[in-house]
């Protein structure tokens, strides 16, 4: 039998079990939990929730996934964009969970794990250009913003080279 948890029904359980004063460690292992709206708004209520216990490889993973989320964000907005600012958080986060981590992951892990996941993404993207070339002509606006995206990405692999 699976069960299934919804956020409003989550943040009520969490609410009710804050107001009784017990913790709440298994909402903070509930992977959808973690980087929802509920929990970002449980913290601004400065409520404390046990952060997931992540590995090296997970943190660095999601390092790759949030590099490339903000180099394709960049193509869209200027750096100074509150988006961008909010990657840039997380990256620091992460980036200081991993200088804590055991065991130590060498810098060039972490560029190349970066440099991987841009490099699919710039397949997806290319592959996504050349079907809409067929029926537009380059100056399209899906097109440029594709060529933005795949040139911050390239941008991104330079920065990554060891």
């Amino acid at each position: 039998m699976k069960f299934a948890f919804y956020i409003s029904s989550l943040f009520a359980h969490a609410s009710s079990i804050l107001l009784l004063g017990f913790s709440i460690p298994v909402i903070a292992q509930i992977p959808a939990f973690n980087n929802s709206p509920v929990r970002t708004e449980l913290s601004q209520l400065q409520v404390s929730l046990q952060a997931p216990q992540l590995t090296t490889a997970d943190i660095l993973k999601l390092i790759a996934k949030i590099e490339v989320e903000q180099a394709l964000s960049l193509a869209k907005f200027n750096p100074q964009h509150p988006g961008i600012k909010h990657f840039d958080t997380k990256l620091q986060d992460l980036y200081t969970q991993i200088n804590s981590a055991q065991p130590q992951p060498t810098e060039d892990t972490a560029k190349s794990m970066i440099s991987n996941a841009a490099y699919r993404k710039m397949e997806d993207l290319k592959i996504e250009r050349s079907q809409l070339i067929k029926k537009f002509r380059p100056k399209h606006p899906g097109i440029v913003i594709i060529d933005r995206k795949i040139k911050q990405l390239e941008e991104l692999i330079r920065r990554q080279r060891v």
